[in-house]
């Protein structure tokens, strides 16, 4: 029988939970924190509008980060990152040392007490770890469909949890996805991009709590050469055939990302180094542009391109034989 799995504080970027701790150690108030919550997700809507085009379109009003503040507040108590003390919220040592450190570090504390407090990460990350391929495709919109797939799964959480974990497990290099768009309705392909063991690796980035005891995330190589292959292959699917024909670049990512079960961020500096340093085989060229507004492709800021140095976005993929 599947494991049924209650609610989580409703995070979906790992910033937010940053920008409260930070305002807790400069001793913020309650609206202080609210309003450095708000500021961030104002730029998180400000550079999705940006790599859209949006900034001439009447944009939504940004709601008050009232609930943002809340489920922060829980979040970090949940992880024992912070604390009452005399009617004030302290970061506790945890909290301390958490935002002490950066990068991998961080990713560890961070992945370590939150596969404690809320076991929906260790379960999904079992659940793909036992599919076939390391992956499943679950519905994207439709909550009582996907809760039956997902009890096929071997878990029971609602749509909306799920995409919190999933989010999160991204974040923690855990986890990718991309969203597939068929008649009637939209579907996520959910695959781990890592390597898990029971025993502990000379080297890991995170390791996550399980019913059956810790599991070590290490990173997922793939040969540059194998790479370039998936690259070539899916670019010209997508290209119809016709090199050096304009292609979305997150587009071209998605596919081979899903066939290599690699980040994004792998497939970006590869993509990058093969157009700046250039190829044996390939000749990569990417350029600057604005897509027509899609709602699936602005629905997260996952689904961004990389920026150039310039701060704009690499948004095509022309691919042709050197």
């Amino acid at each position: 029988m599947a494991k049924r799995l209650g609610v989580v504080p409703l995070i979906r970027r790992l910033e937010y939970l940053d920008v409260f701790l930070e305002g807790v150690y400069q001793g913020l108030t309650s609206q202080g924190l609210e309003d450095a919550l708000s500021d961030r997700k104002r730029l998180f809507e400000e550079e999705k509008d940006l790599a859209l085009g949006k900034s001439q379109l009447r944009r939504k009003a940004l709601v008050k980060a009232r609930y943002l503040h809340r489920y922060c507040n829980r979040l970090a108590r949940a992880l024992g990152l912070v604390e009452l003390s005399e009617s004030l919220l302290v970061l506790t040592p945890l909290g301390r040392r958490y935002a002490e450190e950066s990068g991998v570090e961080r990713a560890r504390i961070f992945a370590e007490a939150y596969s404690v407090a809320y076991p929906h990460l260790g379960v999904v990350v079992s659940a793909l770890s036992q599919s076939q391929g390391f992956k499943a495709t679950l519905l994207l919109d439709d909550s009582k469909g996907f809760r039956r797939e997902a009890n096929a799964l071997g878990f029971d959480m609602s749509l909306m949890v799920f995409t919190v974990v999933r989010d999160t497990a991204v974040a923690l290099s855990l986890l990718n996805w991309r969203m597939e768009v068929e008649v009637g309705n939209r579907r996520q392909t959910v695959y781990l991009c890592c390597v898990l063991s029971r025993e502990i690796p000379s080297s890991y980035l995170v390791r996550v709590k399980t019913e059956g005891g810790w599991l070590y995330a290490s990173e997922r190589t793939v040969d540059r050469g194998v790479i370039r292959d998936v690259l070539w292959r899916e670019y010209l699917a997508l290209a119809e055939g016709v090199p050096g024909s304009p292609v979305f670049w997150t587009v071209v990512r998605d596919r081979v990302c899903d066939a290599l079960r690699i980040r994004d961020d792998q497939f970006d500096a590869e993509a990058i180094r093969m157009s700046e340093e250039g190829d044996d085989e390939l000749r990569v060229v990417w350029s600057e542009g604005t897509p027509a507004f899609q709602l699936e492709y602005a629905s997260t800021l996952k689904s961004l391109p990389p920026k150039n140095e310039w701060g704009n976005y690499m948004l095509y993929l022309k691919v042709a034989r050197v």
